[in-house]
C-alpha cells in the first residue's frame, strides 16, 4: 500500500525522476517492501522496526525526538530519553546490509 500523492508529494517523485539516479518518478512505499525503492514511514520506529528482515536496509536516515520541550514532543528525564535511543539504536543495527 502506497502513501497517497498530494501535489507536494507529487513535486516531490517529480524532482527525483529529473535526477540520474531515477528515470522515471519512483513508488514511495509507507511499510517495509523488499522491492521498495523508497520507504518514507510517519510514526514510531519502534513500532516499524520489527517489520524490516535483517541485513536489507541500505541506508538509514533519523531524525530522533531532540527531548528539549518543543511544543510536538514530550520531555522526558534524560537517563530515560538515553535508554529510548539506545534501544531504538540497538534495533537498527541489524537491520543494516554489511
Amino acid at each position: 500500500m502506497g502513501l497517497k500523492q498530494s501535489g507536494q508529494d507529487f513535486a516531490f517523485s517529480h524532482r527525483l525522476s529529473m535526477m540520474s539516479l531515477f528515470h522515471e518518478a519512483p513508488h514511495i512505499e509507507d511499510m517495509f517492501h523488499p522491492q521498495a525503492q523508497i520507504v518514507l514511514y510517519w510514526g514510531d520506529v519502534n513500532d516499524f522496526l520489527p517489520t524490516i528482515p535483517d541485513e536489507t536496509v541500505k541506508l538509514i536516515v533519523t531524525s530522533p525526538p531532540y527531548n528539549v520541550g518543543k511544543e510536538y514532543e514530550t520531555k522526558v528525564e534524560i537517563e530515560k530519553y538515553l535508554d529510548q535511543q539506545a534501544k531504538t539504536i540497538k534495533e537498527l543495527h541489524p537491520i543494516l546490509r554489511r
